[in-house]
């Protein structure tokens, strides 16, 4: 997991938002990231996760939750080869808890977490299609 700062100066490698993140003792949101791996080893499948992934993150924040779910099908199925089926389990969860219980009207798609390791912090090195790349193991998530 790598913030905003470390995403911007990486070059050459496959990056993917994850999330908006505000952990407890920071004021401000931080915008976090995963690698992929190398660019000139992704392929259309990276480009075309990438561009599914922005649309999941922008019917989450716009609070089109069904746009979203179904959005995440497609991410999953694409994500699987590169490790991320925790992380799009996460956004189901999170949806339907969201549906069930509606965000107050100021809600702006940034995620508080309670505790700093709410996002799990430990990471594993998988491999997909020949292509080692780094995933979060989500806490709670881990499907492994």
């Amino acid at each position: 997991m790598i913030g905003s700062a470390t995403a911007a100066a990486v070059s050459g490698y496959g990056v993917l938002e994850l999330d908006r993140l505000q952990v407890k003792g920071k004021t401000e949101p931080e915008t976090i990231y995963t690698v992929l791996g190398r660019l000139d080893t992704q392929g259309e499948d990276f480009r075309r996760l990438s561009e599914l992934n922005d649309a999941m993150l922008a019917a989450y924040r716009e609070r089109r939750w069904q746009d979203c779910l179904e959005t995440i099908l497609l991410c999953r199925e694409l994500g699987r080869s590169f490790g991320l089926e925790a992380f799009y389990q996460l956004y189901v969860d999170r949806v339907r808890a969201l549906i069930e219980a509606p965000p107050e009207a100021e809600w702006d798609g940034v995620w508080v977490a309670a505790e700093k390791r709410a996002w799990g912090g430990a990471r594993r090195r998988l491999s997909g299609n020949g292509r080692a790349c780094s995933a979060l193991v989500l806490h709670g998530c881990d499907s492994a």
